[in-house]
């Protein structure tokens, strides 16, 4: 046995019912639109952050919704774009006074869905904002590789004089178990330095 998979096509219910279920105060579940939200959202005081995806990149995104992280994320099968009316729904349900960010992933199937989504939501009289952003996750790679990795990384970047604030190595947006890993570099500034160690609290407990 190679997957701990039940019926393949209730792989992505199974895995988000699990994940409400381990994180009952602070997550919740929505099935009709494969949604996992915080339980305290929407609230007045915040704009409500969403993404969305195909499954299969685990942890992303319905493991970093939470406190100081995404207030809902609503996947699509595996590999496969959310539906439209997921988007749109997700966008009612999480319809804050100071508005809806969607954050979406640069693909085809996405950026159309999450478009269409925020037409229709915009219709209906909800705020709407956007940043597209790729990202590139695999998944298959030991984290001994990916640590032998960094250190690679880190003395290059020594070499040149630029200092490393912060890392963060590990699985964060994988596709399954591919073999491979990306390397992402962002400039900080004082602002960016204090965000990133703001508290958060999400299913993987990662920060």
């Amino acid at each position: 046995m190679k997957k701990f998979v039940n019926d393949p096509r209730q792989f992505v219910p199974e895995m988000l019912k699990g994940i409400a279920l381990a994180n009952p105060e602070t997550l919740k579940y929505v099935p009709e639109y494969n949604l996992i939200m915080r339980t305290d959202a929407p609230r007045d005081d915040k704009v409500s952050i969403i993404q969305g995806s195909g499954s299969g990149h685990e942890p992303a995104h319905v493991m970093i919704v939470g406190k100081g992280m995404l207030d809902a994320a609503c996947p699509g099968d595996v590999f496969a774009a959310p539906p439209m009316d997921y988007v749109l729904e997700t966008s009612k349900l999480l319809a804050s006074p100071k508005g809806v960010l969607h954050i979406i992933n640069n693909y085809t199937g996405d950026r159309m869905a999450f478009e269409m989504g925020q037409e229709m939501a915009e219709a209906d009289g909800i705020t709407i904002g956007t940043l597209i952003v790729m990202i590139n996750g695999l998944g298959g790679t030991p984290v001994s590789e990916l640590y032998l990795l960094y250190g690679y990384a880190h003395e290059q970047l020594a070499q040149r004089g630029i200092n490393v604030r912060r890392n963060y190595v590990g699985n964060y947006c994988t596709s399954l178990d591919m073999a491979g890993t990306s390397i992402t570099l962002s400039r900080l500034d004082q602002e960016i330095a204090e965000l990133l160690v703001a508290p958060a609290e999400i299913a993987i407990r990662t920060f």
